[in-house]
């Protein structure tokens, strides 16, 4: 947030020929963590990260951290019963996507395990983003799954 106050002309994260300044990465996430925190969404909170690498995964990345919550990424061509499953035991509560996912995610029938489904996008927030939360909780979360497809 200070580097997008200093400097928000300067490219921030860069995929492809596509690339964000710290000003668009910053409201972008603060768009994205108010609707994360409009879910419930705080400390203690755990958020499945499901995408392939794109500018969405750092606005997704940072919107989490804004919240306090824990980040799960997870890659989208892991099979669907290992991502299911990832869901299930994290305890994840919300799951952050892109578009392009939309048909992968729903096939991991989040709505049924109760999981609400949040899409990102870099569409630049042109308002303020005002982040709020009312979670006391200060729990750490620590679970590590190896990288195997």
């Amino acid at each position: 947030e200070a580097r997008a106050t200093q400097h928000p002309d300067w490219r921030a994260v860069e995929h492809g020929d596509a690339w964000l300044s710290y000003g668009e990465l910053d409201a972008c996430a603060s768009a994205l963590a108010a609707q994360l925190a409009a879910r419930g969404v705080c400390v203690g909170s755990r958020v499945a990260v499901v995408m392939q690498r794109c500018l969405e995964f750092v606005v997704a990345l940072v919107a989490v951290l804004k919240t306090g919550a824990a980040i799960v990424p997870l890659d989208s061509a892991f099979p669907a019963e290992r991502l299911s499953f990832i869901l299930g035991d994290a305890g994840v509560s919300v799951v952050v996507s892109t578009e392009s996912e939309r048909e992968r995610i729903h096939t991991l029938a989040p709505d049924a395990a109760g999981i609400a489904v949040v899409w990102a996008s870099v569409t630049v927030a042109r308002r303020s983003s005002t982040l709020t939360t009312n979670c006391a909780a200060n729990r750490r979360v620590s679970r590590i799954y190896r990288a195997t497809r």
